[in-house]
């Protein structure tokens, strides 16, 4: 299994100075979905303008949370380098608190100093990255989520973590993009470890949806 993680822990070849944002990112992502609970969240969705429908799936989803953060990302409320419409939105329903831990967790995870340089392209790449990983946790089935964790050698307790989520899908996501394995540029560990799983088809569906990403966005 040590040889596995090692081949499929880096991501693809690329710009490492884009890539090492995402790592922090990812964990600022994790860290903020523990602490989202459904009523901080549908008022941020209503604060945010999101249509009835979309608030009723998060709110059905099997981890509101995680999907919000997910749904946030996809719409440009946060970013690497700009989590300034949440902290407002926070703020104007006054969960100043939430807002207070969210602030201290960017302080830790991200680079807040780099807007102007990143907020153009690359803020609608990772906006448009945000709406690709939804679509691909429609994808994943648990026992996927799990096979992959363990090809990717991931530590046993973090597998159960995945495990007993309530959507094994949507956290394995996080944890992929979290240690580089999926990048706005590049999803190439992951498609290669789907295929080492024998999934071709899945593999495919996710590659095309990628595809598509990229067209849209312009990469």
């Amino acid at each position: 299994m040590a040889d596995s993680s090692s081949t499929y822990q880096a991501g693809g070849s690329g710009d490492q100075s884009k890539k090492s944002i995402i790592p922090g990112y990812g964990r600022f992502k994790i860290a903020l979905s523990t602490i989202l609970t459904i009523k901080v969240i549908l008022e941020l969705a209503v604060t945010f303008g999101y249509p009835n429908a979309l608030i009723d799936e998060i709110q059905g989803a099997g981890d509101s949370a995680i999907l919000m953060v997910m749904v946030m990302e996809g719409r440009g409320q946060i970013h690497p380098t700009d989590i300034s419409p949440l902290l407002s939105a926070l703020e104007d329903t006054g969960h100043l608190g939430v807002a207070t831990d969210v602030r201290t967790w960017s302080l830790e995870y991200l680079d807040l100093n780099t807007g102007e340089r990143l907020m153009t392209n690359e803020s609608l790449k990772l906006s448009g990255f945000g709406r690709f990983k939804i679509t691909v946790s429609k994808v994943l089935r648990k026992q996927t989520s799990l096979d992959l964790g363990s090809l990717f050698g991931y530590p046993k307790a973090l597998i159960d973590e995945i495990r007993n989520a309530k959507d094994s899908a949507l956290l394995m996501i996080m944890h992929m993009e979290e240690r580089g394995q999926i990048h706005p540029t590049d999803i190439s560990p992951l498609l290669t470890a789907l295929r080492e799983l024998g999934l071709q088809g899945v593999a495919t569906d996710v590659e095309d949806r990628f595809e598509e990403h990229l067209r849209i966005t312009g990469t």
